[in-house]
């Protein structure tokens, strides 16, 4: 077979946290369709705009040239993960998100969650090793 554009080169293998935080957004999704259209349309539109950075930042730090750009794009999804999170609580807890729904995205925001600070922590580590 002729080598095209097509089948020249395999795409880069996804990383485990594009994974989780796509099956994150595409849980938000699912549970903001159930909601009235003003949740939907004010607060839904939050969520989704939050995950949709989180995986830019993952994009970044994946591309990053340096371990502290690395380190600095997983800070930053960190904090946008933080947020997330932050208002999804504060939603439920004041009755306009509810709580069956959140409780469906709790696994999913735990994996996020363990799979971001463990990322960090080894960029974290490598940058000390190589200071020594």
């Amino acid at each position: 077979m002729a080598n095209t554009i097509f089948n020249a080169h395999k795409p880069a293998r996804e990383l485990p946290i594009s994974r989780s935080t796509s099956k994150l957004l595409e849980e938000v999704d699912k549970q903001l369709k159930n909601l009235t259209t003003d949740v939907r349309h004010t607060y839904g539109r939050e969520f989704i705009l939050l995950l949709l950075e989180m995986r830019r930042l993952i994009r970044k730090a994946n591309a990053a040239q340096t371990l502290e750009e690395k380190a600095e794009h997983i800070a930053e999804f960190i904090d946008a993960y933080d947020d997330l999170a932050d208002l999804l609580k504060l939603k439920t807890d004041v009755g306009d998100f509810p709580k069956p729904a959140y409780i469906q995205l709790l696994i999913p925001l735990g994996s996020v969650s363990k799979q971001a600070h463990g990322w960090y922590n080894s960029v974290i580590e490598k940058i000390g090793t190589t200071e020594n």
